[in-house]
């Protein structure tokens, strides 16, 4: 088809055409695309570590280093941990930032801004929860930023601009928005989306999204006793001053429809006590709200008030607590009908609250974050239930310890 000159010129011609065109389409596609989708690495800032060193590993890097300083230059795909005492605070390049709180590992998957003001594309930053608790502000859109992508290995969460907080254990994500400053999350899995702008959802491996939640979270684990004790509560090694005088006892019982743990010790002269405890291990150092409530009632005592140290009332409740130092600390209440003793031997009643005998009291704390001033919790600890004295029959049900991001 070659065969002559002319049609050789013209295929040649139409051969230069082609190219031209494809390039005239091409470079032009090419450089929009450019525009539109380049970006570039930014690195990430970590402020001074809190309470201890913060362990960094760069990417490509086998082993941690121990970090005591600020950090400028911290690189995409670093992981970021902390200990069980340290803490990390990350700013990135939009002025949004992390607050890893203890025995926390973080990785930057991604943390980019677009290269050209021209594009239509906003900032990228994404990281991925390994473990822990993290605090997450994603800064004002006039950063350009339009959300911070989290991975937990639960779910994909979209950040809008406000103030989270994301808790990820082996089972599950919790994802909190604190009302100081309110967002928009949108959780996403394999099998569900949710979007929510207040409140919080959970997100439990095998089950899905569960959400919108109240904003209050119950840190108590069968709160209300309707499964049985060895569910959340362990029984303590019970004493007893006199071997001659019996043991308590404590049960789960029921009344009125009603479940509830019920303390009895009967006959005795001498001091003794019965209780269950709870560990909670829970850091609290920013949370808005932390209220103590329950029910209580006491049928019977033989020991006035709460015995001669006001230490010994037929039910008791206390919250084993850590403060911004470190050094633990308790609040306890206890409740009792018999009007305490009087004379030089007799301590001047401290904690104790007097309540109708063989009547349900419903005890609210108040907010704890505020009402014990310095001395407020940054980590509970445990919440401890107990019967004190010498004979008793109480009982107590409805526990809650609120907790409000």
């Amino acid at each position: 088809m070659l065969a002559t000159p002319e049609r050789r010129a013209w295929a040649v011609l139409i051969a230069g055409f082609v190219v031209f065109c494809t390039i005239a389409v091409s470079v032009p596609l090419a450089i929009r695309w450019r525009v539109i989708n380049a970006t570039t690495v930014e690195p990430t800032v970590l402020e001074e570590p809190i309470d201890g060193a913060v362990g960094v590993r760069q990417p490509g890097a086998q082993n941690m280093i121990r970090v005591t300083h600020r950090e400028d230059e911290i690189l995409e795909g670093t992981t970021v941990a902390t200990d069980e005492h340290s803490r990390a605070f990350l700013r990135f390049f939009d002025d949004s930032t992390l607050m890893l709180y203890n025995d926390t590992e973080v990785v930057l998957t991604r943390v980019r801004s677009r290269r050209y003001a021209r594009s239509p594309k906003q900032n990228d930053i994404q990281i991925r929860i390994v473990r822990g608790v993290v605090g997450v502000a994603v800064a004002s859109p006039l950063k350009e930023t339009a959300y911070i992508g989290v991975h937990t290995p639960h779910a994909f969460v979209m950040l809008k601009e406000g103030s989270y907080k994301a808790d990820v254990e082996p089972a599950q994500t919790q994802l909190y928005i604190r009302t100081i400053r309110p967002g928009e999350a949108t959780v996403i899995t394999d099998d569900d989306q949710l979007s929510f702008s207040s409140g919080r959802c959970r997100i439990v491996e095998g089950q899905g999204i569960e959400g919108r939640l109240p904003p209050e979270q119950n840190l108590i684990l069968n709160h209300d006793f309707s499964s049985p004790l060895g569910l959340g509560w362990e029984v303590q090694l019970q004493q007893r001053d006199d071997e001659s005088d019996p043991y308590g006892s404590v049960e789960i019982a029921f009344q009125d429809d009603k479940s509830l743990l019920s303390f009895k010790r009967r006959g005795a002269r001498t001091h003794g006590e019965t209780s269950v405890i709870q560990y909670i291990d829970k850091d609290v150092r920013d949370v808005e709200s932390l209220t103590m409530s329950f029910e209580v009632m006491v049928e019977d005592q033989s020991l006035p008030g709460g015995g001669y140290e006001s230490t010994e009332f037929p039910v008791m409740v206390e919250l084993q607590y850590e403060d911004a130092q470190g050094s633990p600390r308790s609040a306890y209440w206890g409740f009792y009908y018999l009007d305490p003793g009087v004379g030089a031997n007799w301590r001047k009643m401290v904690n104790g609250n007097k309540v109708p005998q063989s009547e349900w009291y419903l005890f609210e704390s108040g907010n704890l974050m505020r009402t014990l001033g310095d001395s407020r919790p940054v980590h509970i600890d445990a919440v401890r239930i107990y019967a004190s004295g010498w004979s008793w029959d109480s009982a107590i049900t409805n526990v809650s310890l609120l907790v409000r991001e």
